[in-house]
C-alpha cells in the first residue's frame, strides 16, 4: 500500500501518513458497531460485505483522485474490522451448530490450523504479488488481482455458507434460527 501511494501515486509523506491514519481511525470506529450490524443482519452477509467493501477499497488505488485514495482508505478500515471480527464469529457459531466440539477436535485446534494456514496463505500470496508486480510493471497489479478473489469468495460464501442471524447464546449457538 505504502508503495503504491509514494511510487505509484507520487504523494507526499504526509498524505501517505494521512491515508493511512484515515485507514486506522475507520476501522476504530467501525469497531463500535459492526458486530452489532453482524448480529442484525447476519454473519454469512456481513462477511460477503467485507468482500464487497474490500473489492471496492483495492479498486480505489487504481485513481489518483485523493477523495477517491482517502474513500478507499475508509472502507479499508471498515473491512479491516470485518475480517477480523465476523469470520471467526461466524465459524465458532457453525462449530457449535454442527456439534463438531463432539466430532473431531477442539475449537482451539481449529484456531491453530487456522493460524497456519493464514501464514502460509500469506506468504503464497505475497510471492504472487511480486510476480504480478514484475509481470505487469505495476504495483497496483495485486490489488486489482485481489478483486477478482474477493469476489469468488463472496461467490463461495453465498452459496456454501449456512447463514445465521442473532447474538451467540448458550453454547455459542446463535439465538434464531433465520438463514441469510
Amino acid at each position: 500500500m505504502y508503495s503504491v501511494y509514494k511510487n505509484s501515486h507520487n504523494l507526499a509523506e504526509p498524505i501517505v501518513a494521512a491515508l493511512f491514519a484515515v485507514g486506522f481511525l475507520s476501522g476504530a470506529v467501525s469497531a463500535t458497531f459492526t458486530g452489532g450490524l453482524a448480529d442484525r443482519y447476519g454473519r454469512k452477509r456481513a462477511c460477503m460485505v467485507y468482500c464487497l467493501l474490500y473489492s471496492i477499497s483495492c479498486s480505489s488505488v487504481c485513481f489518483s483522485s485523493l477523495p477517491v485514495l482517502f474513500s478507499g482508505r475508509i472502507l479499508g478500515g471498515i473491512s479491516t474490522t470485518l475480517l477480523f471480527s465476523v469470520f471467526e464469529t461466524w465459524m465458532i457459531a457453525e462449530y457449535h451448530r454442527i456439534a463438531f466440539v463432539s466430532a473431531e477436535g477442539s475449537l482451539s485446534t481449529m484456531f491453530e490450523a487456522m493460524s497456519t494456514s493464514n501464514g502460509i496463505t500469506a506468504i503464497i500470496c505475497g510471492i504472487i504479488s511480486q510476480v504480478l508486480v514484475v509481470t505487469s510493471k505495476s504495483e497496483k497489479a495485486p490489488f486489482v488481482a485481489s478483486i477478482g478473489c474477493l469476489m469468488l469468495a463472496a461467490q463461495m460464501i453465498k452459496w456454501s455458507w449456512v447463514g445465521r442471524r442473532g447474538a451467540l447464546s448458550g453454547p455459542g449457538l446463535c439465538a434464531d434460527s433465520l438463514t441469510g
